[in-house]
């Protein structure tokens, strides 16, 4: 008895060729969805800072400048878990690391750290998350 066609490897072939492109593509927006919550989290850190580094005191009171360095660590923690692919985001990234360890080295030098150079970087990596 001859064999007869049978599609499925086929289809099976062809539903694999159309599933990897979907894949990568919602990969893609996992991506851009995971990068732009990190710079939600960043955003607020700058938000933290703000208030530490801000308030009457920060380079006189001990717990203060204690605040403002548990500010910047958990900034810089944050900013190193940001990830992307797009070039955008890479500079980004590197423009908002510089700032931060602008700001660690003014506050080490019993200066307030630049928290507005801070948020624009951050506002810059808001952007570029989600355009890619």
């Amino acid at each position: 008895m001859p064999q007869r066609f049978t599609p499925r490897p086929l289809v099976a072939a062809l539903a694999l060729f159309l599933a990897v492109p979907l894949a990568a593509a919602c990969d893609g927006v996992d991506k851009a969805l995971d990068c732009a919550k990190i710079a939600a989290r960043i955003a607020g850190d700058v938000q933290d800072l703000q208030s530490t580094a801000t308030n009457i005191g920060q380079l006189s009171e001990q717990s203060r400048r204690q605040d403002t360095s548990a500010a910047l660590a958990k900034l810089k923690q944050d900013v190193q878990q940001v990830g992307g692919d797009g070039v955008g985001v890479r500079k980004a990234v590197d423009e908002l690391s510089a700032a931060v360890d602008r700001a660690e080295d003014r506050a080490e030098d019993g200066k307030g750290p630049d928290v507005t150079s801070l948020a624009d970087a951050a506002g810059r990596l808001s952007v570029a998350c989600t355009t890619g």
